[in-house]
């Protein structure tokens, strides 16, 4: 008898000891029955065997090893795939949950609320995220990066954590990244998972969208807080700027009425070059934006390429007035939320 509700799935390319530490914070976890969760850790890179064994008869895993890197898309396809879990709970090798009861509020709060309403398509979880200067990581810092600016201007949501737990506050999200989110596999399966034409990067971003346009809700919960290391390890930042570009491209023209197709593309393409080039200067000091923009450059006309030429992407956009429900009417139901609650 299955008695699995919760399918961890993380997806690892050559980061061991990364790994490691996301294992090793699952063990930590306190007042959570272990049978109801598993972990399903899918290989894009070299065999981690060893690794496997040390923790295989702790916790409950399943491992798969894929034949070289098939992307982060189709590595979450694949986990998916293998899971036994009603939900599935997306994290990157890199995350760590530094809180020991994080697993039990996912089942008792998060899964329960999914229960009641089969409407919920997902929901997301604040991030730690790491800070960096000058090339080095300094310290960490809370953030709901996804969260509509309206919203964290109106309520200043670090400084009141405890109070939004005691008030149990969810709120409206227009997309979520995957490193800590919890998804209804039912409808992750009901929209065909993520798309494999997106390696890495803005597959989640897509996912989300495809959700509300099938009509499931996105939130998120700012009370449980997942770090995401975002390990320099490994990382390619200027081959990061190819795929992203080329994904945010292909994200847009799928979801997007085909005016803001081409708007947010050109937007895109001008005033996100500069801010992505401003993030990456901090991370890499010595790259420049001529050698950045040769990847936005490269990604587009490999994005264009999939669309016009090869026509590998279907398209299936969202109507105008759900977008401005996305773009406006999200943050006004996330301001309304905190006024019933008399928190604003």
């Amino acid at each position: 008898m299955n008695n699995i509700l919760l399918s961890l799935v993380v997806v690892t390319n050559n980061r061991k000891e990364d790994l490691e530490n996301l294992l090793d914070s699952i063990l930590n976890q306190k007042d959570v029955e272990r049978s109801l969760f598993e972990i399903v850790i899918v290989n894009n890179g070299e065999d981690i065997g060893d690794l496997i064994k040390k923790y295989e008869k702790k916790l409950n895993i399943k491992y798969i090893k894929n034949n070289g890197n098939l992307g982060a898309s189709k590595g979450r396809n694949i986990g998916v795939k293998n899971s036994k879990g009603k939900y599935i709970l997306f994290l990157d090798d890199d995350n760590y949950l530094q809180d020991e009861y994080i697993l039990k509020n996912i089942i008792e709060k998060d899964i329960e609320l999914l229960e009641k309403d089969n409407k919920i398509g997902a929901i997301r979880y604040a991030t730690e995220y790491p800070i960096y200067k000058n090339g080095k990581r300094i310290g960490y810092e809370y953030t709901v990066c996804e969260l509509d600016t309206k919203t964290k201007k109106s309520f200043d949501i670090p400084n009141n954590i405890k109070l939004l737990k005691e008030n149990s506050i969810y709120f409206y999200l227009n997309h979520f990244a995957t490193c800590g989110v919890l998804v209804r596999k039912e409808a992750f399966e009901k929209i065909n998972g993520f798309d494999e034409n997106m390696f890495v990067y803005a597959e989640d971003i897509d996912l989300s969208i495809r959700l509300w346009i099938n009509n499931y809700k996105v939130l998120l919960n700012p009370w449980i807080i997942i770090r995401h290391n975002e390990t320099p390890k490994k990382r390619n930042n200027l081959w990061r700027e190819y795929q992203m570009t080329k994904n945010q491209i292909l994200m847009l023209y799928k979801n997007f009425p085909m005016f803001l197709f081409l708007f947010y593309t050109i937007n895109w393409l001008t005033i996100q070059s500069i801010l992505s080039y401003k993030n990456l200067k901090q991370k890499e000091p010595d790259i420049t934006f001529l050698q950045m923009y040769r990847e936005f450059l490269k990604g587009t006309k490999e994005a264009f390429k999939l669309i016009f030429i090869q026509r590998k992407v279907k398209r299936k956009p969202m109507s105008f007035k759900m977008w401005k429900y996305i773009r406006f009417g999200i943050p006004k139901e996330n301001i309304k939320i905190l006024k019933e609650k008399g928190l604003l």
